[in-house]
């Protein structure tokens, strides 16, 4: 009983449809209104006809449309040429009962590169077995999706599988390992058809080797547009377990190849069987990928050109799928009512625009009264303005004159307060009879100059109290300032500084106590201080 219900229920999915449906938004057309026509993609590869769908409009309520065209829409493309992205996922097991199987994939996919793989295709071949320490399935045979098939070949011809806990079991982690591929071709940055190629035994029934269920695979690969195609390693003596629904809810093929006791190196029927399935998979590849294309039309039970949205359902019979599909009526509301009851429409309007006509002019005179009103306000409001400007000014001007007698007053007293300080200072200056000398020594040259003034400055500027031509000495170089009892040197933060005997002061407001006969010194310039 068990196994007539295995097979009733294979023969179910089998059959099943398992669309995926989308709406071309932008071929919705009202340009033949009442009529309304629109586009779907249909992602099952198989064929339907008109049968499969129902159509359903939304009004007052939903309603079953009866009748509607319906037409496929062929491509133009030639599928089989078309470039597209595989991953090749093999099932390598190391146990001894799964040699043959191992032989005999890997040497099948070797031979029959050249057959499958087109110029501008993209093609990744990876093995699996259970989790490894890792926490991986995949592995890579060749490192990155490449067109290159010496390359892949390459490195099937090195590929050796490696002996430990995760490869040497009769069974692999199959589910888990086609949500990886599903997400490692998702991750992959192509526009290019994607696909899986799953070469496997398919005895991952145990719950303890899988921690990914057929649905959440399914469900990926839908979302991700992969398409899955499995090849299926027959043998006997063993109890055979298969995910027949798998392929087909993915839109791949699926085969199943003749049995073998798995006791040979290679099986040349076998590798023969998965060489000729290889190629046919890659050939059909886009098309399954792509689907089909179908237009339909309907005529709306609203005929009239109201402006308003209104939604239709597509159904697939056999799948329960239900799209719902959004369209805008032509027209607009008013031009509707006109459509629905002409002379009712004609004397509301009438009766509309005479209380318009009132109401403009009603609205008009209230429009002159206020406009002559705020023209009237606005004047007084400018004579006023203007009245407070001129106050404004006035007082401006007043406190204007005021600031500026009190600033003039103020530089007066400082002024004059600076010069009597000076004045006083230059008075102790002259106290020994003279002003202080500073003796400059060029070379062999040398000058005198009086130090006449209690803030002495020395530098190459003219402004200088003292101006020395030398490209050694900065502008302002260094200040000699009298406080009433001392006379002080101030660098100016100098580019060289200024040694005074011996001792080096440079930077901004460094100084020190002059006293007779210190000797200044500037690079080659010296200077001698004399009371």
């Amino acid at each position: 009983m068990k196994k007539i219900f295995l097979l009733i229920a294979v023969f179910v999915f089998s059959f099943s449809s398992y669309s995926q449906i989308r709406f071309y938004n932008d071929s919705t057309t009202v340009a033949d209104f009442p009529e309304i026509s629109f586009q779907i993609n249909d992602r099952d590869p198989d064929l339907k006809v008109k049968s499969d769908f129902i159509l359903r409009e939304r009004l007052d309520q939903l309603k079953v449309i009866d009748s509607f065209s319906f037409s496929h829409l062929k491509d133009s493309l030639s599928y089989s040429v078309e470039n597209k992205c595989i991953l090749v996922m093999i099932e390598t097991l190391g146990h001894s009962d799964r040699s043959e199987q191992l032989g005999t994939s890997i040497t099948a996919i070797n031979s029959s590169l050249s057959r499958f793989i087109n110029k501008g295709d993209k093609v990744k071949l990876v093995w699996f077995a259970l989790r490894n320490a890792e926490t991986k399935i995949l592995n890579d045979i060749n490192p990155k999706f490449t067109d290159s098939i010496n390359e892949i070949r390459s490195y099937l011809n090195k590929f050796l599988l490696p002996d430990n806990d995760f490869t040497n079991k009769y069974v692999s982690s199959i589910t888990g390992a086609l949500y990886e591929g599903v997400d490692l071709l998702d991750k992959f940055d192509s526009s290019l058809p994607k696909a899986i190629i799953l070469i496997s035994e398919e005895r991952n029934n145990n719950p303890k080797f899988e921690q990914v269920s057929n649905e959440e695979v399914i469900t990926a690969a839908k979302d991700k547009g992969v398409v899955i195609n499995t090849i299926k390693y027959n043998r006997f003596k063993y109890e055979q377990f298969s995910i027949p629904t798998l392929s087909a809810r993915t839109y791949g093929e699926r085969f199943v190849l003749s049995q073998s006791l798995g006791n040979q190196r290679v099986n040349n029927n076998k590798k023969i069987e998965i060489e000729n399935r290889v190629i046919q998979i890659s050939k059909n590849l886009v098309k399954r990928s792509k689907g089909n294309n179908y237009k339909f039309s309907f005529l709306t039970k609203n005929d009239i050109k109201d402006g308003k949205n209104y939604k239709a359902q597509v159904e697939v019979t056999d799948s329960e799928q239900i799209e719902e599909l959004s369209y805008k009526a032509p027209g607009n509301w008013v031009v509707a009512q006109f459509q629905k009851n002409l002379i009712l429409s004609i004397v509301i309007s009438l009766i509309l625009i005479a209380l318009i006509i009132i109401l403009v002019l009603k609205m008009l005179r209230s429009y002159k009264e206020k406009a002559l009103a705020r023209e009237n306000e606005m004047l007084d409001q400018r004579k006023k303005s203007e009245q407070q400007q001129e106050e404004i000014d006035k007082q401006n001007k007043e406190i204007d004159r005021i600031k500026n007698e009190e600033i003039e007053r103020q530089r007066i007293d400082s002024e004059n307060k600076k010069n009597e300080k000076e004045s006083e200072l230059i008075k102790k200056m002259l106290q020994n009879g003279n002003f202080p000398i500073l003796k400059l020594i060029e070379g062999n040259n040398s000058k005198t100059y009086e130090v006449n003034n209690p803030l002495f400055t020395v530098g190459r500027s003219s402004s200088n109290n003292l101006t020395i031509n030398n490209p050694h000495i900065s502008g302002n170089h260094f200040t000699i300032s009298f406080d009433g009892n001392d006379y002080k040197l101030t660098d100016n933060g100098s580019t060289n500084g200024t040694l005074v005997n011996g001792s080096l002061f440079k930077g901004d407001s460094v100084s020190t106590n002059l006293n007779d006969g210190d000797i200044i010194e500037v690079t080659e310039v010296t200077i001698v201080f004399y009371k």
